[in-house]
């Protein structure tokens, strides 16, 4: 039994469908990447698997469990945690508040004391910063801090949707290490969602590529880096 596991899975906007057909799944303890262009349908597929827009056909199991209709209040309390697209962070809130924020639930809360510390551990510019306003970070900085208060809530399913975007290269190196190190020390599934290839598929175990909302590649990271319409597509080659 997979952590997740995406069977034929349609979804969209009212009428409209963007994603078709897709499957995929995330084994515990393993880094899964779904890749692809702009406009591929990576965040509409995320937000149905989150709850935040039901599929329109397919299922979404959750360590066996159908979850496509349990709506996005629940998924924090199976122990699946986003990080989105753009952060999702209060900026006029400080960086310990929105940390906090991670762990509102009974279960998360009553680690709260040690997962802040393990945040800090992955991230020691956040115990620096920690009365600073979030808003006033860096991007990088602001990366760490949204996955950090997704770590506070004691995930085993961990989803992030474009980690590196819009950060320079040396932080993008720091974002993926750390998702690396939380895999490995939390034993907790990932599954990330990215447009920058090459860097998605050095961390990962498993690959899927999406294209105009059709799952059209999937295997073993080195596989399609190798495979020639990823190289020409994707890696300029």
């Amino acid at each position: 039994m997979s952590l997740l596991e995406v069977e034929s899975l349609c979804a969209g906007y009212g009428d409209l469908t963007i994603v078709w057909d897709v499957s995929l799944k995330v084994e515990e303890g393993e880094i899964a990447v779904l890749l692809g262009g702009n406009g591929a349908g990576k965040t509409t597929l995320i937000e149905s698997i989150v709850g935040i827009n039901p599929p329109q056909k397919g299922s979404i199991r959750f360590k066996g469990e159908e979850i496509q209709r349990r709506g996005v209040h629940r998924m924090a309390e199976l122990g699946i945690t986003l990080v989105p697209q753009g952060r999702g962070l209060f900026g006029s809130m400080s960086v310990l508040e929105n940390l906090y924020l991670g762990s509102y639930a009974p279960i998360p809360r009553a680690k709260r004391a040690e997962s802040l510390e393990y945040v800090y551990s992955l991230f020691p510019i956040l115990r620096e910063r920690k009365t600073q306003k979030a808003g006033s970070l860096s991007g990088g900085e602001q990366q760490m801090l949204a996955i950090g208060r997704a770590i506070m809530s004691d995930p085993q399913l961990l989803i992030l949707d474009e980690p590196s975007l819009g950060l320079a290269p040396r932080l993008v190196e720091t974002v993926f290490r750390s998702i690396v190190e939380i895999r490995r020390q939390k034993k907790i599934g990932v599954l990330l969602v990215e447009q920058n290839l090459r860097q998605a598929l050095s961390v990962a175990d498993r690959g899927y590529v999406l294209e105009s909302g059709r799952m059209v590649l999937e295997g073993r990271p080195e596989d399609l880096e190798a495979n020639e319409h990823v190289k020409r597509a994707y890696l300029g080659c």
